[in-house]
Parts: structure tokens; sequence; C-alpha cells
């Protein structure tokens, strides 16, 4: 009875959009089911073991809002598809949305309601154009609603960029023999975890290749045949992640269109013709110097409402290679040098995560729009006891194991052993990408050798 009470009080809480997206939203609804379950709560403190202290990489938000969040839809006219040019467009009117707001590019969050409904104003690009913008109300937000997640995201990463942690030039390792950059950042993200709403902050590390995708297009037209090369390169790049540096965003390489160019034009929103170089000049303000090279497929996720993903059309020269070459990665020297700087015990991932939040609560401008939002989040990690359980003997075939728990890792005592209940594998597939059939095969080969000693009768692979 008392869940069921919980429950119709967090449905009165929910506008009547929200409640349209119950069904998808159901586990962020702020119910906490477990306090009605006893033995639950009691069955996650454990009884066997040693108690050990311990820290998660999660910092409490201590307080937030008690005034309700006004949530507005943002559009541009003619379409504005830059997020930058869109927020510079619509905060040339702070003195209508005020100083304290959040805006993703969409959607706007401000503590106050504008005197109407659907507000219109008039913005003007550098290049002379004239854009209208349309703000309309789409949702009035009480202090206990799940969407407020997606506004505490929104803000944190205006923070990250008021800090320069986004992307801090001081925070880089370069590897000159590799051709390689390492961005060191944070992944963050604002969730309610039970009875609570914390942030989870960790270390991040992108890997850069100093090349563009055009650079390697050319080093590679240089190693192989012309005959293969339209083949190779497809093999080389599709499956790859890009980054391109003019919005920081990376991109699923799934194809490449040899008979397009940047001289091709295409269709916009408002219905008018642009050429992809005239395109990224007035949206971007990106210079392409190379008009013959192919362009690159992105199909990006399907949007809501519609069942077709959406291809994205990206150029080889404004393209950054990420991620590890298999030469790279086969480069023990090299592998060695990176995971010094990516691989970092617990004491100084600890220190470089409370790094993060020394920067929240020292900085000035943050301070004073978590004021302004009425939010504050506690400067220590998230500490609770844990238990180290005592460590299993391994029954496999007739024969008990023991193995050391400090390294959680058996594989030595068992091998060899066979399996308690061997099943055959007769009729299977081997599903691999094209420039990992080498590796698909050295799989396969290494199958063969290991089954008979667990067992195991395994035929050939369709490979």
């Amino acid at each position: 009875q008392t869940l069921g009470l919980q429950l119709s009080a967090g449905m009165q809480a929910l506008s009547l959009a929200e409640r349209g997206r119950l069904r998808r939203d159901f586990h962020d609804l702020g119910v906490n089911t477990r306090q009605a379950i006893e033995h639950v709560q009691e069955s996650k403190t454990g009884s066997s073991g040693s108690v050990i202290k311990l820290s998660a990489n999660y910092f409490r938000l201590t307080s937030r809002p008690q005034w309700a969040l006004y949530q507005y839809h943002v559009g541009y006219s003619p379409e504005m598809e830059a997020r930058r040019l869109r927020s510079a467009l619509l905060f040339q009117h702070e003195e209508l949305i005020g100083k304290t707001h959040a805006f993703d590019g969409s959607v706007l969050y401000l503590p106050k309601r504008l005197v109407n409904k659907v507000t219109e104003v008039f913005s003007r690009t550098r290049n002379g154009e004239d854009v209208k913008i349309t703000i309309t109300l789409t949702n009035e937000l009480p202090p206990t609603s799940p969407t407020c997640l997606q506004f505490y995201n929104i803000i944190f990463r205006r923070f990250a960029i008021q800090l320069c942690l986004s992307k801090n030039p001081l925070r880089f390792c370069l590897f000159p023999f590799n051709r390689l950059t390492v961005w060191a950042g944070f992944t963050s993200s604002i969730l309610q975890y039970e009875e609570s709403i914390m942030l989870c902050a960790d270390v991040s590390y992108k890997v850069l290749r100093s090349e563009t995708v055009l650079d390697f297009m050319y080093s590679l037209y240089y190693q192989v045949d012309k005959e293969r090369y339209r083949e190779t390169c497809a093999k080389e790049l599709i499956g790859l992640t890009v980054l391109t540096k003019y919005n920081n965003r990376t991109y699923r390489v799934d194809g490449i269109d040899w008979d397009a160019s940047p001289q091709c034009t295409f269709r916009k929103a408002d219905g008018s013709e642009i050429s992809y170089v005239d395109y990224y000049k007035m949206q971007y303000n990106q210079e392409i110097t190379d008009l013959n090279q192919p362009v690159l497929i992105s199909e990006s996720k399907r949007k809501r409402g519609t069942t077709m993903p959406v291809a994205v059309v990206l150029i080889p020269e404004l393209c950054f290679l990420t991620g590890l070459t298999e030469r790279m990665r086969n480069d023990f020297n090299m592998m060695k040098d990176l995971a010094v700087h990516t691989r970092l015990p617990p004491a100084q991932r600890q220190q470089e995560i409370g790094r993060l939040i020394d920067s929240i609560q020292k900085d000035d401008g943050v301070q004073k729009e978590l004021r302004d939002w009425g939010l504050r989040f506690d400067s220590n990690l998230f500490s609770f006891t844990g238990r180290v359980a005592r460590a299993e003997r391994i029954h496999q075939s007739g024969n008990a194991f023991e193995y050391n728990p400090q390294f959680a890792d058996w594989t030595r005592e068992t091998r060899g052993a066979p399996l308690i209940c061997a099943k055959p594998l007769d009729d299977w597939l081997l599903i691999y990408p094209r420039r990992n059939s080498d590796a698909a095969a050295l799989l396969h080969q290494c199958l063969s050798k290991v089954t008979p000693s667990l067992g195991m009768r395994m035929n050939k692979a369709t490979m």
C-alpha cells in the first residue's frame, strides 16, 4: 500500500509530456522502492569476509532547487546546425532570458517564466544573416521531476567549459615518434541512485593521431596498387572513429562515397541548395582546400519518430583519426609508455578526480552559478564500507583448485583441466570485419589447439 501511494504521488508530480514518456523513463522516477523491502536492504550489508573502507568516484548533490523550472524549445529560421552558433545567437537576448539559464542547443531551462508562451526575437550572424528565434514554453517542472536530471547534466557540461576542462591544451601528452596526442579529461554524469542524486566522475583519455583522414588516404595511395586502392582504403577506414575538431564530435565511418566531392550540393532544411565547401565555411569557418577528395558517410543514430538512420557527410580533410592501429598495438614499448599516462593506480586516480571537484569549489564564477541555481555538491568522494570475500575453491572435472586472490586470476591453475560439461561445437559461424581477417584466422587456429584439452569437439567454422 505504501509503495502504491509513492507511485501515485510520483505520477501527480509529472507533467503531461513526462507522463507520455513514462514507459521509457520509469527507472528515472524518484521512487525509492527498496525502503519497503527490508530484507533487500539488510542483504546488501553482507556478513562474510573482512570489512574494508571504500571510496567511489561519486559526489553527492547535497542541495538542489526547491522551485519550479521552466523548459523551453528554441527553434531557428533559417536552421542553424552548429550548437555554438545557436547559443551565441540566443545569448544576444540575455536581457530577455536573464543571466541564469541552461541551454543545450535546442532545449532552454530558465528559473523564471517569460511573459508569453511563445516569444519571437531576431539575431544577426557575423555574415549579416538575420535569424528568427522562436522560444516556446513546453514544460513547467517541479523540483522532483526526473527531467531535472537532464538539466543538471547541462549545467555541469557548462561548468566544464568554464573551467576549460573540455579541451585543455595544458592537459595532453605528445608521442611524436608515433604522431599521437593523448588528451586527458573527465567523463561525468548526474543520475539518481536510490535516495540520492550523485555526480559520477572519472578520468578519461582520448588518443588522437596527428594525421587527417585525407593524409592517411594520400599515404595509402603510394603504398598499394592502384587497382586495389579503393578496396584497401575502405578496409582500413570503415569502422574507424574520427574526430571533427570544428565541433569536437566523433563519428563512426560507415562508408566512402567515391563519386561525391566537397563541390557537391545538398538541400538544407529551408529548401535551399548549398555546396559542402560553402556549408563548412558558413557554419564552422572551415576552409576546404582539396576540392576533388571523396566524402565519408556516417550513419548517425535514428532520430525519434523516424525509422531510418540519418546519413552524415564528412570531409576527410576535416576529420582526424582516433585510436590505435594494429602496428601501434603490437609495439610493446609504445603501449608501455601509453599505459603510464592512461592506466592510473587507485590513489592517483582518486587524486585526479579530486582535482575536478576542487576546481569547482575554488572557481568563483562556477560557485556563483551554483548559488544562482540553488545547487551544491559534496566536496568529498562518496565513502562506504565493503567486504573482502574469502577466496573460493574452484571445482572442475573432479579436481579442486586454489588461487591467489590478490591477482583474481586462476587460468594457470585450471589450464588443461576438462570442463565439467563440455558441449560440441559442430556448426558455428565466425563473423569479423574485413580488416581483421588475419586476427580471425589466428583465433580459429588457437581455438582448434585448446578445445581438445577442454574436452570439447570443435568442427571448422564458417568464416
